[in-house]
């Protein structure tokens, strides 16, 4: 089985071993250790792929294609559905855990974009499928902060998949779930090194946010890349308090973590939220 699925082996007969084993998981025609063991070998594989990036795009996606089969097929799929925690489900947790952070890990190796476009789509969903969403969105928003502050990674993918799982909650109707964990992560942003990235940060994070369909879509004008746009902030920042905080107290620490730091492009935010006066739009690109 390594045998056949090392990069001197070929394309077909590798896509044969792992559509196999997989249709095995699915099946569920396996004995438990036997289960245990594939799996096992998925995550070995995922493992040593991390080490290889020019020629192993379509190994790659086979490795992670049984890693996921897996994930839906083993005793960890159970978790989403049960609300015990994390400390009362150890090991299963860890197991999805450890798994989640192998696609992160080759999502930042920037590999070939078919494989960003693939897991950037697939990321979401697994998260809110094997875990639960206070679960979900502390993995990914720490994982995003975490390389804002260490200048490593790739946020500008990251970012797309906290996009798509905003879409997806959205989906499930917990859009206020969305806009609460925003409220949670601001500060953090906000205070996180020098000004272009947090700027662009929070301005993706308030755009993906935003339960206005065309501010949505303004997020694809700075979220594949990393760019300080003041106006698009000033226009997601504001919307967002307008429309999203229904209450006073909110509303209040909205202004009061902009206020705190005392940042001219952030001082002016607060003063735009305060009045009634609505920001100027970004500028049109050229055709």
């Amino acid at each position: 089985l390594t045998h056949v699925t090392t990069r001197d082996s070929s394309i077909p007969v590798a896509n044969a071993i792992y559509r196999g084993l997989g249709r095995l998981l699915i099946n569920f025609s396996l004995a438990h250790a036997h289960r245990d063991s594939i799996s096992s070998f998925a995550s070995n594989k995922n493992k040593a792929l991390q080490k290889f990036h020019a020629s192993n795009s379509l190994r790659t996606l086979l490795a992670l294609s049984l890693m996921v089969t897996c994930m839906y097929t083993g005793d960890e799929a159970r978790l989403a559905e049960t609300n015990l925690s994390p400390s009362d489900k150890p090991l299963a947790y860890m197991d999805n855990m450890e798994r989640i952070k192998l696609v992160f890990a080759r999502l930042h190796s920037r590999g070939f974009p078919l494989e960003a476009q693939a897991m950037i789509r697939i990321l979401p969903v697994l998260l809110l499928d094997l875990f639960s969403w206070d679960e979900a969105l502390s993995l990914i928003l720490g994982e995003f902060l975490r390389q804002l502050g260490g200048y490593e990674g790739a946020p500008e993918l990251t970012v797309m998949v906290i996009f798509g799982l905003f879409e997806r909650a959205r989906e499930l109707n917990l859009s206020q779930k969305v806009t609460e964990w925003v409220m949670i992560s601001l500060d953090n942003f906000v205070n996180g090194g020098a000004l272009l990235r947090p700027v662009w940060a929070l301005t993706c994070l308030l755009l993906a946010a935003s339960e206005h369909v065309t501010l949505r879509l303004l997020f694809f004008e700075i979220g594949p890349i990393i760019s300080m746009e003041e106006e698009l902030f000033l226009l997601a920042g504001s919307h967002f308090y307008r429309h999203q905080l229904h209450d006073a107290d909110s509303q209040c620490a909205f202004i009061d973590i902009f206020e705190r730091l005392q940042e001219p492009l952030f001082l002016r935010l607060a003063s735009v939220c305060k009045s009634a006066v609505t920001p100027p739009g970004p500028r049109t690109p050229n055709a």
